[in-house]
């Protein structure tokens, strides 16, 4: 279940006992309830989320929009929620910066993982990424015309991509061809000016030698990614190094 804390200026031990607003239910498919949610840019008040239903034995999820105090509850797809792949569940949400979309990653009944795009109000909801392959992990761009995410298409093939939020103009951004990681530790964001972007990539010596943070031009693609990348701090190439989750926001 998501928990949204009214006053987060507080010690840690105090999260133990603070109110806490439920806004996301739990079901047996995903024991700790989704974990998809994001802040509206334009409203510090209300965020977006995914609740989770059960249509026979598959889970299917629905976007809503709500006050942090729970009220204003507004549902902005349907539910269930089917595109034509079978009923998606939404892994992740990501609210663009200028407010005008919300982009996901929802599963289907074939476990495939790809992208799409809605409207504040509800409306043009769209898939973005197509194919056998399973995208992850959308961040838009400040401009909202594009959104970074991750790609995996099986084997050493997990790398950084970009779409514009129309689903026109995928283009593959790094060449790390990461084997059979957890993504869990990866991560990317735009400069506050969409001029740069950064990601974590291999560390020195390649992927066994850890993880490094690179800052790179937003239009950088596979065959330019190892010469305009730069590591955001020096690292000696015997050392094993672990940065990961970067985060450029303003």
């Amino acid at each position: 279940m998501d928990r949204v804390f009214l006053d987060a200026n507080v010690p840690l031990a105090a999260f133990v006992n603070a109110p806490r607003i439920f806004l996301t239910d739990s079901v047996t498919t995903r024991p700790d309830g989704p974990s998809a949610f994001a802040w509206d840019p334009l409203n510090p008040d209300r965020i977006a989320f995914a609740r989770d239903v059960l249509i026979g034995q598959w889970p299917s999820s629905a976007l809503y929009v709500a006050n942090v105090d729970g009220t204003g509850i507004v549902q902005l797809t349907l539910k269930p929620l089917d595109l034509g792949t079978g009923f998606l569940q939404v892994r992740e949400l990501e609210w663009s910066p200028r407010g005008d979309v919300i982009v996901f990653s929802a599963t289907d009944t074939l476990f495939q993982t790809k992208l799409f795009a809605v409207k504040r109000d509800g409306t043009g909801l769209r898939r973005l990424t197509t194919g056998v392959d399973n995208d992850s992990r959308p961040v838009a761009s400040p401009d909202g015309a594009q959104v970074l995410f991750l790609r995996n298409i099986g084997g050493c093939s997990i790398d950084y991509w970009r779409i514009r939020v129309d689903g026109t103009g995928e283009q593959q951004v790094s060449s790390e061809g990461f084997c059979d990681i957890s993504t869990t530790g990866l991560g990317h964001d735009w400069s506050p000016d969409g001029t740069e972007i950064v990601l974590v990539g291999a560390g020195p010596t390649g992927q066994y030698n850890g993880f490094m943070v690179y800052r790179l031009p937003a239009g950088t693609t596979a065959a330019t990614y190892t010469a305009l990348r730069i590591p955001v701090r020096d690292v000696d190439p015997l050392t094993f190094s672990n940065d990961l989750q970067p985060s450029w926001r303003p």
